[in-house]
């Protein structure tokens, strides 16, 4: 029962695999070296199918040739798509040939024995009696020279080019591509162990049903692997955009303060909501625009009293300077808000640097608005000023 279910997983896990590379490959068709890896993600697929499980239909016999005969196809398909890619970037791929061709004619020696030992062994493919069926015994045993053959080739590929990939998730994938074929030589191990000992009349130490998890993880990651250069960049885009909006939210009591005591700082456009990064360029900018509008009322006493404040609690760099910032501000905001407009202008602060990119400019800010977040709340709930004035806004009134 536990086998069944892995397999109908791999099968479902395969299955979204081959659509999700044939949308991509249908949008630019002219690429014959992914054309040949998605042959190979859906051959090893259809090979998954194959089995008591779901192909009861078919004789046994019929179930084991189509099943290996997928396998090893699905591996053949991965090399030439590694060998295509090379031809593509200008290099020699002559030098693998080697590889191919041994593979094939493993495929070819496997079929062969397949069909003299359906001719004159007549076996059960589903209990093999390897002491007294040595063509079947030597079919499974090319079988498995096919697959270490081929693993090994593809895992030198892979751990070669991993090495030189430039795309971050390129390189991922070929790792990931590496390690699922180790995996996968594992149950070759294990496979051809459980195949030489019962035909010496030796039994073997261990079940076979433990061949199940480096098969599953084995198919299972190398889909992850060959796929991941597509869906990884998806990936890092999603988690840019939480963090964009992780710190637009971080920085909103502050942004909401500023808006609250000048309304006019917020940009006529609203950003959309797919667009995190959009909003947190405008939550900079405005927070950095109300900075400039209470200039004139930064007071350098609370500023020399939080920077004494802050050296004494052991604060230092930035994060100093974001607390003198964050008093200052809070400062000037609760003046503004009880029209104390006493200028400082003969004892301008300048604004302190944060760097000139955005990231630099949202830690410094950050920081400021943790500190900013720990001083005593104003009497009028900044946000709740902003929600009135866009609803004075969109209903045609003036502020």
């Amino acid at each position: 029962m536990f086998s069944a279910t892995i397999q109908y997983f791999l099968i479902a896990f395969g299955t979204l695999v081959s659509l999700y590379r044939l949308r991509d490959l249908l949008r630019s068709p002219r690429q014959p070296a992914k054309w040949a890896l998605w042959c190979g993600i859906l051959s090893l697929t259809l090979a998954m199918t194959c089995g008591p499980n779901i192909t009861s239909f078919l004789p046994p016999d019929a179930n084991f040739a189509i099943q290996h005969i997928f396998i090893l196809g699905s591996f053949l398909a991965v090399e030439v798509f590694f060998w295509l890619s090379i031809s593509e970037r200008g290099h020699d791929w002559r030098s693998g040939r080697w590889h191919i061709s041994v593979l094939v004619a493993l495929t070819i020696a496997m079929l062969l024995a397949f069909a003299v030992s359906v001719v004159l062994e007549k076996p059960d493919f589903l209990h093999l009696d390897y002491q007294h069926q040595p063509w079947a015994l030597a079919t499974v045993l090319l079988y498995n020279g096919g697959l270490a053959v081929a693993m090994v080739a593809i895992a030198l590929l892979a751990r070669r080019w991993s090495r030189i990939a430039d795309k971050p998730w390129l390189r991922r994938g070929l790792s990931t591509l590496t390690i699922a074929c180790w995996f996968t030589m594992v149950y070759a191990a294990h496979h051809a162990t459980f195949v030489v000992l019962p035909a010496l009349e030796i039994q073997p130490p261990y079940s076979t049903d433990i061949e199940i998890v480096p098969i599953a993880l084995g198919v299972i990651l190398g889909l992850a692997g060959v796929t991941m250069p597509a869906w990884g960049p998806r990936l890092s885009a999603l988690r840019q955009w939480t963090r964009y909006r992780r710190s637009a939210r971080r920085l909103e009591p502050l942004w909401a303060a500023f808006c609250a005591a000048y309304p006019d700082i917020r940009l006529p456009v609203t950003p959309p909501s797919w667009d995190a990064e959009f909003l947190l360029h405008r939550r900079v900018i405005e927070i950095w625009d109300g900075r400039s509008r209470i200039r004139h009322l930064l007071d350098p006493d609370v500023a020399r009293r939080a920077f004494e404040t802050g050296d004494r609690h052991g604060l230092r760099g930035d994060e100093l300077a974001a607390s003198v910032e964050a008093a200052l501000w809070h400062d000037a905001l609760q003046r503004r808000h009880h029209q104390d407009t006493a200028s400082h202008t003969g004892h301008a602060l300048a604004a302190p640097a944060t760097g000139n990119n955005l990231a630099a400019a949202v830690t410094f800010l950050e920081h400021v608005a943790h500190h900013f977040a720990q001083h005593p709340t104003p009497a009028v709930d900044s946000r709740a000023r902003v929600r009135r004035h866009d609803a004075m806004v969109e209903d045609g009134g003036h502020v």
